[in-house]
C-alpha cells in the first residue's frame, strides 16, 4: 500500500490530511450496505464492494489510524456495525455478497485500531503486514470477540 500511496498524488494527499480519518469515516458511515442487493450486474456489484474495501483499507493505514487518538473505539464500533450488517445481508439473501477480502478488511481495520488503542504490537502477522491471506479463521474470531468486549 505504501508504494501505491507514494506513486498516487491524490491518494497521498488524502491520507496525509490532518482530517483524513474523519473524512473517510464520515463517507464510510453513509454507505447504504443494502444497496448491494439491488445491483444486478456483477461488475457493478464488485465496484460497489470495492469502494467499501478501499475505505476500510484506508482506515487501517497507520497515519489515518493515528488521527483517531482517543476515538478508536468509535472507529471500531462503526466498522463492527458494518461487519455485522454485511453478514446479516448475506444471511437474509442467502448469498455471499460480502465475503473474503470485503469482510477481512473490516477485521484488518478493527484489529489495527485495537492494537493501537491498547498500545501493543500485534500478534497477528496478517495485520502487521496488511496481508489478509495470512489471516486464519481463529484469528478472525479472536479479533471480532476482542472488539465486541472492548
Amino acid at each position: 500500500m505504501n508504494i501505491v500511496i507514494e506513486n498516487h498524488n491524490d491518494l497521498r494527499e488524502l491520507l496525509n490530511r490532518e482530517d483524513a480519518g474523519e473524512l473517510i469515516l464520515d463517507f464510510y458511515k453513509k454507505i447504504d450496505l443494502d444497496k448491494v442487493t439491488e445491483i444486478s450486474k456483477p461488475a457493478d456489484r464488485g465496484e460497489f464492494i470495492d469502494k467499501i474495501f478501499f475505505l476500510e483499507l484506508f482506515l487501517s493505514y497507520s497515519s489515518v489510524l493515528n488521527q483517531f487518538q482517543g476515538n478508536k473505539k468509535i472507529l471500531n464500533d462503526s466498522i463492527l456495525r458494518t461487519h455485522d450488517t454485511c453478514l446479516e445481508i448475506d444471511k437474509e439473501m442467502g448469498k455471499d455478497y460480502y465475503c473474503g477480502y470485503p469482510i477481512n478488511t473490516k477485521i484488518l481495520a478493527m484489529g489495527r485500531a485495537l492494537d493501537q488503542l491498547k498500545g501493543r504490537k500485534t500478534a497477528y502477522p496478517a495485520l502487521e503486514e496488511m496481508d489478509l491471506s495470512q489471516l486464519t479463521n481463529d484469528q478472525y474470531q479472536e479479533i471480532i470477540d476482542e472488539v465486541r468486549r472492548f
